[in-house]
């Protein structure tokens, strides 16, 4: 009986041991709070005729990836000075190009290169005049390499009524590489549900048009619900969406973790299905967030596993996933 008690005691001592560990995880710092920070502004400028990607519509939204725009941007911060080409993703509205995006971006200097992701949204208002106008939000996360080693840059951009040659401003901060966050271990686990919805409709050919729209499918696939009990979050919240080409199989999408302090890890998720119906070989790239994960940067890979239910629009889904995480 001893022994017994003996052997409980330690059980306890374990339990809350790893139970400590796991709080401390889930709240530990940002070392973003004790680095330094370089603030700037920003201009871009669009250069060059955007490439559309592949353009698909089912009449009522507009499906668009790998689409392509070149900017000239011009910063206080000369580090920051360059052409830059983002790549991006979105569900708009096809009346007025209302919707989310989301994407990845380069930018190249002489000095360097900065690479990273980026989410977004485009939103219609009515100013007080009465006048309907959109407005674009952007949030993007670099890092960077050359001379540009161990940087990380937050940019926030806003624009209204945005269109080719129509420059966009901005500002954001660089955490300077002494002093900054390094990578630190990441492992997420979770499990939840996910709708799909298989859409039919017309491949729109870049214009001017010179064939005609081509029949075919394109597939989105939302987050109903997901638990996740992730490293420095703890047990949270996940929710977001995306798009599956269901001729090439590349998966695509943008989301947020919801930690149980409120703080949230935005992530922009690339991949490709390794069936008709799953799994899908998964990355999320971190873009970000609000609290301790303002310019959180990295990303996590893992098999994303889907299995049906008794409602073909729903699928259960499970992921088990590593990587890292600078924050």
């Amino acid at each position: 009986m001893k022994q017994t008690n003996s052997n409980l005691q330690r059980t306890k001592a374990l339990a809350l041991v790893l139970s400590t560990l796991g709080l401390m995880l889930a709240l530990s710092p940002s070392a973003l709070a004790g680095a330094k920070k370089t603030y700037f502004t920003i201009v871009e400028n669009p250069v060059g005729v955007p490439s559309m990607g592949e353009m698909f519509t089912d009449g009522q939204q507009m499906f668009i990836l790998g689409a392509e725009s070149s900017y000239e941007e011009t910063a206080t911060d000369p580090r920051l000075t360059g052409l830059k080409v983002i790549t991006y993703d979105a569900v708009f509205d096809p009346t007025d190009f209302t919707g989310r995006m989301w994407g990845r971006s380069h930018k190249q200097h002489p000095d360097g290169a900065w690479d990273g992701y980026w989410t977004g949204t485009r939103t219609a208002f009515t100013d007080p005049h009465g006048t309907s106008h959109v407005r674009s939000t952007i949030t993007s996360l670099a890092v960077g390499s050359g001379a540009f080693k161990g940087l990380v840059v937050r940019w926030d951009i806003t624009a209204v009524d945005a269109a080719p040659g129509t420059p966009m401003t901005g500002s954001g901060y660089l955490i300077e590489a002494k002093g900054g966050p390094g990578e630190r271990p990441m492992q997420s686990r979770s499990e939840g549900t996910e709708r799909v919805e298989v859409h039919l409709g017309m491949f729109v050919p870049p214009p001017p048009p010179p064939d005609p729209p081509v029949f075919g499918a394109m597939i989105t696939w939302e987050i109903l619900s997901e638990v996740a009990q992730v490293s420095h979050l703890g047990r949270s919240a996940n929710q977001g969406g995306g798009l599956l080409n269901p001729l090439t199989g590349e998966v695509s999408g943008a989301g947020a973790l919801t930690s149980a302090n409120g703080d949230r890890l935005y992530w922009v998720a690339t991949g490709w299905s390794l069936g008709p119906s799953g799994p899908v070989d998964l990355t999320l790239h971190w873009v970000g967030g609000t609290g301790r994960f303002e310019a959180a940067v990295g990303e996590i890979s893992g098999i994303l596993d889907l299995d049906a239910t008794g409602d073909p629009s729903l699928l259960d889904l499970s992921l088990n996933a590593q990587g890292t995480i600078r924050y």
